[in-house]
């Protein structure tokens, strides 16, 4: 047997080699199994064990094997005899149709149905009676060959000559090996009728245990491949992720020491399983890898890995020699990481600031000179904690800083790169929060709002101006429109513009690289607020304010809630401000966040000019006011 093992092993061997020196590849379409499992998992698991197979292709079951001693002889096989000492002669007679085998000096002997160690023995004890101190060999020369049957779920099902020393791998390989809608745990083997094993391939794919699939067949012997049984798969942080049939009641423990037992990285905290109960509905549960639960069909079962982040860290970043993460020691100060030998020469010695993220989830900046602590100033020794990034700056660098406000996961103040662009700081920042409002974001920037500021006092000087010259032979009527155009310009000049950019803030995997994902620069400040409940109504209306916003309601049914219009409404020049900054005089639905805005009717016969110079100026203050 031990013979018999080595050999196939090595033919087994040959056919590894063949696969990876010819060039099999993973089949890329996935069987409906796998299908279903990937759309769970969110990766691809391949089913366990079927990959063997791919390198059947022009198989031929080898027939130059060692005889195993529970082979049973039939017609055709040829025994050979060897007899030396004495006397030495050499037999070689093939058994015939009815089971004998004829010798000269022996007669007709039945061997028919009989293993070769038992026609060995026989042999043996009759030819020592012919021949004393005589040593005799007895073994196989030509073996007969059978037609097996296999059948069910096969590449190639069918019937197939093999050598009469062919196995049930022999015959599978043949086959084409199991499809992956057959199983690998109940192949049954037939004969004459009768179910006489069930066969199951995981120990000799998990262990290489060759003792039940070497078994050699018999003539007309049936191999059936019935349909895959129950599966379950498991994912994440084992050795094997994969696929796997179940062949009876498997626990968990089972199945993760059948995937090759966890990753050093896996967390052992909790394994999540997905399940379908009584095809209604899907589960989750969050079990202890040690509990003794019994799995069930398509059960998905995830290992999640350890946080990835180190916990007792502090990174040196910058112009500095050894930049990277560095151990965090009890009672550590700055100066235990940050020493002059430390730096690069171009290293910025009056600023450098520690990074560090607070308890809250906020981002702190701690600024420090370097000459200063070199020099022994023990204010400037900092105390460091865990995660703190210390950041070098070179001396030609100018330092950026922007501002992250709202529904940001870790809101505060954050130093930029030159380029760097909006995604990266809200990455940064991690993310948004579960009650983000993205179309309601606000973008200032300073340069924009001092330019806005230099604009706004242009502007109100200008129509100052021309409402001086109105002045000169108005009418009362046009007085007293004059008198209202010098309020708006006086409420106007109390209000400073805030700097905001319009643009559309999107999930980051559709924001990022987008025509919106501008370019940060020094003061830039972004504010994403929660998810607004109203819609808000200024201007000539009965009862402005804000409305709760109904999902599909129109522009008509925010008027009638408001109490319509008043008598001074000019419902013309109506327009909507949208959360993201835009206007649209022709809105089809309102949305969470928008603005109504119903400007005043300037009620007078004459004095256009004076009439769109109030108008003007009333839609200005009212949008400076949203911003």
């Amino acid at each position: 047997m031990a013979k018999l093992i080595k050999v196939f092993a090595i033919n087994f061997l040959f056919l590894v080699i063949c696969y990876l020196n010819v060039g099999a590849k993973e089949e890329k379409t996935l069987s409906p199994i796998e299908n279903s499992f990937l759309v769970e998992s969110k990766e691809v698991l391949r089913q366990f064990g079927y990959n063997i197979f791919e390198a059947a292709v022009g198989f031929v079951a080898p027939s130059n094997i060692p005889v195993p001693e529970d082979y049973l002889l039939g017609p055709g096989d040829e025994v050979v005899i060897n007899l030396w000492g004495p006397f030495e002669k050499e037999y070689r007679e093939t058994i015939d149709r009815d089971g004998n085998l004829f010798l000269s000096e022996l007669g007709k002997i039945g061997l028919g149905r009989k293993t070769f160690s038992e026609v060995r023995k026989n042999l043996e004890e009759r030819l020592n009676r012919c021949y004393k101190n005589t040593r005799i060999d007895i073994g196989l020369g030509k073996v007969r060959t059978i037609k097996i049957f296999v059948i069910g779920e096969v590449k190639r099902p069918g019937s197939y000559q093999v050598s009469g020393l062919s196995n049930l791998l022999n015959a599978l390989y043949l086959a084409g090996g199991p499809t992956k809608n057959g199983s690998l745990r109940k192949i049954i083997v037939m004969r004459k009728g009768i179910r006489k094993t069930s066969f199951d391939l995981y120990p000799f794919l998990l262990s290489g245990d060759t003792e039940s699939v070497t078994r050699v067949m018999a003539d007309g012997d049936t191999i059936f491949v019935p349909p895959i049984g129950s599966v379950v798969a498991i994912c994440g942080e084992v050795k094997r992720p994969a696929i796997y049939e179940l062949k009876e009641e498997t626990s968990l423990k089972n199945l993760i020491d059948v995937a090759g037992g966890f990753l050093p990285s896996a967390s052992l905290a909790r394994i999540q399983i997905e399940r379908i109960e009584n095809f209604r509905r899907k589960i989750l549960l969050d079990v202890e890898p040690k509990k003794n639960l019994f799995l069930k069909d398509n059960d998905l079962i995830r290992v999640f890995s350890v946080e990835k982040r180190i916990h007792n860290s502090v990174s040196l970043e910058g112009m500095v020699k050894h930049p990277g993460d560095y151990q965090l020691k009890p009672l550590m100060r700055l100066n235990d990481v940050l020493t002059p030998e430390s730096l690069l020469p171009e290293a910025s010695l009056n600023q450098a600031e520690i990074v560090r993220l607070k308890s809250d989830g906020s981002i702190e900046i701690v600024e420090f000179s370097p000459k200063k602590l070199f020099k022994g100033d023990k204010q400037e020794n900092i105390a460091l904690k865990r995660w703190d990034r210390i950041i070098i700056r070179s001396t030609w660098e100018r330092v950026s800083r922007v501002q992250v406000k709202g529904e940001i996961k870790f809101p505060g103040q954050y130093i930029i790169r030159r380029g760097e662009k909006c995604s990266s700081l809200i990455q940064r920042a991690g993310g948004y929060s579960s009650e983000a409002f993205l179309p309601g974001a606000v973008f200032t920037r300073e340069s924009v709002k001092k330019k806005e500021e230099v604009n706004l006092r242009k502007f109100i000087q200008r129509q100052a101006t021309l409402l001086e010259k109105e002045k000169k032979g108005a009418t009362d009527e046009e007085e007293q429109l004059i008198a209202e155009g010098e309020v708006l310009l006086k409420e106007l000049s109390d209000k400073v513009p805030v700097g905001r950019i319009v643009f559309r803030l999107e999930p980051l995997p559709e924001f990022k690289g987008s025509s919106d994902d501008i370019i940060l620069e020094d003061g830039d400040v972004l504010y994403v607020p929660k998810t607004p409940a109203a819609v808000s109504i200024l201007g000539e209306v009965n009862n402005p304010g804000a409305i709760c916003y109904q999902e599909g309601k129109n522009l008509n049914y925010y008027l009638k809630k408001a109490g319509g219009f008043t008598k001074n409404a000019d419902g013309r020049y109506l327009y909507v401000i949208k959360p993201d900054g835009t206007a649209t005089t022709k809105p089809l639905l309102i949305g969470r966040g928008d603005a109504i805005i119903v400007p005043q009717r300037i009620r007078t016969r004459s004095g256009k000019i004076i009439k769109d110079i109030v108008h003007m100026l009333y839609e200005i203050s009212v949008g400076i006011s949203l911003f």
